[in-house]
């Protein structure tokens, strides 16, 4: 993996910016212009060298996926991941055990936003989390149904099934590969 630095520069703490959810007619058309920034999170087993997955519903992933979503203006990456986390699988945990991994950057030939063909341009903060197997069980439980097929739950996945989902080195489903060799190579 390449080296890089990374840092926030925040130059007035003070201020603040309020939450505005956007309507869909008008996050469209920002998509259609601007980066999206997400935070996305990858579950993993270490010793059993596994990802665990969701088949999302909607796009654009609308399949073995890991969990994710916006990140919100001024908001800091790791309360974003903390909140996303909580609000796609309604289980809380602490800051400090999400581990940073990288950036990802995904150009996506389509989005849930109409019109689905515009597709979406979307940079990632990734991290990782351990849970442990009755946190998984939780999980699996309470995954967003608007997000996620929960007949599935989440889904144990070593290296070589995620090669199997992913059809070129370039799509976004190769950044699982990827993803998997950051976490455990």
């Amino acid at each position: 993996m390449e080296t890089f630095s990374y840092h926030t520069y925040i130059q007035a703490p003070v201020h603040q910016m309020s939450d505005v959810l956007l309507p869909e007619d008008v996050y469209a058309q920002a998509m259609n212009s601007l980066v999206i920034v997400t935070v996305d999170i990858a579950i993993y087993d270490v010793s059993r060298k596994t990802l665990w997955l969701a088949k999302r519903r909607v796009q654009p992933t609308p399949d073995w996926w890991i969990i994710g979503g916006r990140l919100f203006a001024y908001e800091r990456e790791q309360a974003g991941v903390v909140r996303t986390f909580a609000r796609e699988t309604k289980l809380q945990v602490a800051p400090g055990r999400f581990r940073f991994i990288g950036f990802n950057r995904y150009f996506q030939s389509k989005r849930q936003q109409l019109p689905q063909s515009r597709g979406c341009d979307c940079l990632a903060y990734t991290f990782a989390i351990e849970l442990t197997p009755v946190e998984r069980t939780e999980v699996t439980q309470n995954l967003d149904s608007r997000e996620y097929d929960v007949q599935f739950g989440l889904r144990e996945f070593n290296r070589q099934a995620l090669q199997a989902l992913a059809q070129t080195e370039d799509e976004p489903l190769a950044a699982l590969c990827h993803l998997y060799d950051d976490i455990f190579e």
